[in-house]
C-alpha cells in the first residue's frame, strides 16, 4: 500500500542550516582543540630536546673542561648536531622531528643553545636554565626634539631587551612615501639637513634571548634651526677697505652670504656679484653708495636675516701705484703728511724699528712697531702707511700726474739711515736718505733731525 505525495515529510531549508551552522561550530572547536594539542606538543619537543642537549654539553664540558666551540649538523635533514672544536661524537644530540638548532653561542664556561620549530615556537636553554621561552619584545618609543641637530633617543619594552635597531625616514607620517633606511645600528640618531620636512620612526629586533620585531611611531615632522638674526657690518667705509659681516643668531649657524648696495639707505638695494663671502672689500664702485649683507641659513638652518645698512661709502685717500712701476700692487696716500724728522741725530737706528745690513738700515714695513722716536715714520703709521724706499719715492716723482700732481718740489724723506762720516768726525749715523723732487735725484742725505717732507705709501 502507499502514501499519497501529501503524507511524506523532509528538512525544511531553515532546519538545514542549522543544521550547517551545528557542524562548523563543532568543526573549529575540533580544529582549535587540535591546534593547541599540537603546539603544546612542539613546545614539549623542544623542552626535551633542550633538556637532553644541556646534558650531552655539559658532559663534553666535563671532559674536555670547556664547552664545545660549535655544534654541526652532520648531514643536512639528519637533525643529529655533534660538537667541535674539538670533535667528539660521544656527546651527539639528537632533535626530534621539526626541531632544528637556531644559535649556539659559548664562553669556556657558559652556552646558550636556542631550538626552533618554525618561527612561532623558539626556545633556549643556557648552562645555567631551564628550557624557556624566547622573549617577545613589546614596544618600542621615540623621544627627543624632531629639528636638525637634535638626538632622538628609544626605549625599549622589556627595558633589558637586546635588539638591532634600524632608523628610518619617509616623506610622510605613513611611511608609504620615499621610504629610506638611515642612521646605524644605534638607540639614538642625530638629525640632520636631509632630514628637515620628513619623519623619522626606528624598527627594533630582538637578538639573543629577545624574539620578534617592534616599531615606534613616527615623530613630527622635522623642522630646521631658525637663524634669527646678523649683527651690524664692521670695517672703515671707505674705498678699498674691508667689511666684515656681523655675527649670527644662533652663534655657530651655516649661512650663506650675499652682499647689496644701493643709492640710499632706504633705496632697493641690488645684488654684488660675486660678493658672496663673510667679507667685503670696498671698490670703488661703491664710492656713495650704501652697503647691505644678507644671510641665509643652510644646512640646519632656515631663514633669512639683512643687515643695517653701512654708512655712505668714502673715496679712498690712497691712489693705486702705476703697474710696471716699483709701485705696482702699491698705494701712495694723496696728499703729503706734515713736515718732520726723520729721527734722533747721532742714533743707529736698529731692530725692531729698522732692520740693518752692512752701512744702510731701513724702517721695517710693519706697524705693530712703536716709532715714537721717528716722527716722519710715525705719522705714516697713523694713517696705515709707511715711508717709501729710494726706488718708490723716484716713482712717485716720475708719476706725479698719476699720484695727484700735488707733491710740490722739495726733498720727501724715505725709509733709509745710511752710515756716513763727515769731515769733523761726527757719528757717521747721523744721516737718513731721501729723494730731492726739484732736481729729480737720487740719494738726498741729510741730518736725521731735519724737518723734510713726509708721503706714505703703503
Amino acid at each position: 500500500m502507499y502514501k499519497s505525495n501529501s503524507e511524506l515529510s523532509g528538512f525544511t531549508v531553515v532546519e538545514l542550516l542549522v543544521v550547517i551552522v551545528i557542524i562548523g561550530i563543532l568543526a573549529a572547536a575540533t580544529i582549535v582543540s587540535y591546534t593547541g594539542i599540537n603546539k603544546k606538543a612542539i613546545v614539549a619537543s623542544l623542552q626535551t630536546d633542550l633538556s637532553s642537549a644541556s646534558k650531552q654539553l655539559k658532559l663534553y664540558y666535563i671532559d674536555s673542561g670547556a664547552y664545545p666551540g660549535n655544534i654541526a649538523e652532520t648531514s643536512q635533514g639528519s637533525r643529529k648536531y655533534c660538537p667541535s672544536s674539538p670533535s667528539d661524537d660521544r656527546y651527539c644530540i639528537q632533535l626530534s622531528s621539526g626541531n632544528e638548532v637556531q644559535t649556539y653561542s659559548h664562553t669556556t664556561s657558559t652556552f646558550t643553545l636556542i631550538l626552533k620549530n618554525g618561527d612561532d615556537n623558539v626556545w633556549y636553554i643556557t648552562d645555567s636554565t631551564k628550557p624557556a621561552e624566547l622573549t617577545p619584545l613589546s614596544g618600542i618609543t621615540v623621544a627627543g626634539t624632531a629639528q636638525a641637530g637634535q638626538t632622538l633617543t628609544t626605549t625599549l619594552a622589556p627595558s633589558t631587551a637586546t635588539v638591532t635597531y634600524q632608523w628610518q625616514r619617509a616623506n610622510d607620517s605613513g611611511f608609504t612615501v620615499s621610504l629610506t633606511n638611515v642612521g646605524t645600528n644605534s638607540a639614538t640618531y642625530t638629525l640632520n639637513s636631509a632630514d628637515i620636512g620628513k619623519y623619522i620612526r626606528v624598527a627594533a629586533t630582538g637578538t639573543g634571548l629577545f624574539v620578534g620585531t617592534v616599531t615606534s611611531s613616527a615623530t613630527a615632522q622635522v623642522s630646521a634651526i631658525p637663524f634669527t638674526a646678523i649683527g651690524n657690518i664692521s670695517g672703515t667705509t671707505m674705498e678699498g677697505e674691508v667689511s666684515t659681516a656681523g655675527s649670527i643668531t644662533p652663534s655657530g649657524a651655516t649661512v650663506a652670504y650675499q652682499w647689496r648696495r644701493a643709492d640710499t639707505s632706504g633705496g632697493t638695494y641690488a645684488d654684488i656679484s660675486g660678493a658672496t663671502n663673510s667679507t667685503y672689500t670696498l671698490v670703488s664702485g661703491d664710492v656713495g653708495k650704501y652697503i647691505k649683507v644678507v644671510a641665509a641659513g643652510t644646512g640646519n638652518y632656515s631663514g633669512t636675516q639683512t643687515s643695517a645698512a653701512t654708512a655712505a661709502i668714502q673715496a679712498s685717500p690712497w691712489i693705486a701705484g702705476r703697474g710696471g712701476t716699483t709701485m705696482a700692487g702699491k698705494y701712495v696716500y694723496n696728499q703729503n703728511s706734515a713736515a718732520s724728522a726723520w729721527g734722533p741725530l747721532s742714533t743707529w737706528c736698529g731692530p725692531p724699528q729698522c732692520d740693518y745690513t752692512g752701512y744702510y738700515g731701513s724702517l721695517v714695513a710693519s706697524n705693530s712697531v712703536d716709532f715714537s722716536l721717528y716722527p716722519a715714520r710715525n705719522q705714516c703709521k697713523a694713517i696705515g702707511g709707511r715711508l717709501p724706499t729710494q726706488s718708490e719715492l723716484q716713482e712717485l716723482n716720475n708719476g706725479r700726474v698719476t699720484y695727484g700732481n700735488n707733491f710740490g718740489t722739495g726733498k720727501f724723506w724715505g725709509a733709509s739711515q745710511i752710515y756716513l762720516e763727515d769731515m769733523s768726525g761726527s757719528d757717521g749715523w747721523s744721516y737718513a736718505e731721501g729723494f730731492d723732487f726739484y732736481y729729480n735725484s737720487t740719494g738726498e742725505y741729510s741730518s736725521k733731525n731735519t724737518v723734510r717732507s713726509v708721503r706714505c705709501v703703503r
